[in-house]
């Protein structure tokens, strides 16, 4: 009888509780449960940084893959189809669309509004030649500009709504679409006159000096939730104890998020986005409510003007557009 064995029995005899000796018998934690979550290079997605970053995922017992995409319009397939778990992002005419058709996808935490009293994170920017020319103070000098937009977000409605100011509307505007990339170069040759851009873009735009913001999103449209977190059928239907757990870690992370730029969150945010310092501190972090519960109400008249514009089907109702009850479950976890 060796040495170890016997060291073991005494073990078991003086400590009931445990039952197992040696690396053979040892018990395992159960395996993580595994998630696909949609990323962005955009600041409204800091919260699952932070909560990547600080571990509170593997608190869950949680192993989540960032599927990094550069296009929001990206997202909506995978998550429709069942290939991601998670999406984020913005109430598109799309997704809208997707939803009344039956796609099972829900808006299940606020990831960014517009609050009225607070920094400017997307804005209509104009080209800084066009502000020197005086054309801003002459409405009919701006029909027939270029005018780069997806006509298909909320930002172009947002927009709609700035033009309605000067007596114009977006059908009087040349509509163009271009990939992130390309809108420094535009704006420095004039090929637009206009686009519409979010953090850290709405920042870098800033800084190259050939452009200016003429209406900020947040006084067009103040109090409107811009950016949700979407639960696709896998959390809403068939593990819906993962969802939950998820929405706690998240929680976790938005309210660290929303302790502002601390050291450790402006170094996480570094790390992760490879975004300098100097631009994550001067750039507008989205506001995001301690209690991530989504202002649904907020975006009906956006719904009702993309119906008007026959670019959606129909209004959604409250149960068709969002599912509260992981935000609620994470709340009663974490308190609020």
């Amino acid at each position: 009888m060796t040495s170890r064995f016997v060291a073991c029995i005494l073990l078991m005899c003086a400590t009931p509780a445990i039952v197992a000796c040696g690396p053979a018998d040892q018990q395992s934690a159960p395996a993580p449960d595994k998630l696909k979550l949609i990323a962005l290079p955009l600041l409204s997605w800091a919260p699952f940084d932070i909560a990547e970053a600080e571990g509170f995922f593997s608190e869950q017992n949680l192993e989540v893959e960032f599927i990094r995409l550069t296009r929001p319009s990206d997202a909506l397939p995978s998550l429709a189809q069942g290939d991601v778990d998670i999406g984020a992002g913005l109430l598109t005419v799309a997704l809208m669309n997707a939803i009344a058709g039956g796609a099972r996808i829900k808006l299940v935490a606020d990831k960014g509004h517009l609050a009225a009293d607070g920094c400017t994170h997307s804005a209509l920017l104009v080209t800084r030649s066009l502000v020197e020319s005086g054309a801003l103070d002459q409405p009919d000098l701006l029909r027939g500009l270029r005018l780069e937009i997806n006509p298909l977000l909320p930002e172009a409605f947002y927009t709609d709504l700035a033009l309605r100011e000067v007596g114009l509307s977006l059908d009087d505007l040349e509509i163009l679409t271009l990939p992130p990339a390309a809108e420094p170069d535009a704006l420095a040759t004039g090929a637009v006159d206009l686009l519409v851009a979010a953090e850290p873009q709405l920042s870098l735009l800033e800084k190259t000096g050939n452009a200016v913001i003429w209406r900020r999103s947040e006084q067009v449209i103040p109090g409107t939730q811009w950016a949700s977190v979407l639960y696709g059928r896998s959390l809403l239907d068939e593990r819906q104890d993962v969802g939950e757990r998820f929405m706690v870690a998240y929680l976790k992370a938005v309210r660290q998020y929303n302790e502002g730029k601390t050291p450790r969150n402006v170094e996480i945010l570094m790390n992760r986005t490879g975004l300098a310092e100097e631009l994550l501190r001067s750039a507008c972090w989205p506001p995001i409510d301690n209690d991530i519960r989504v202002k649904t109400g907020s975006l009906r008249e956006y719904q009702e003007w993309a119906v008007s514009r026959g670019i959606a089907e129909r209004v959604l109702t409250e149960d068709e557009l969002a599912d509260h009850r992981f935000a609620e479950h994470a709340n009663a976890v974490l308190g609020r």
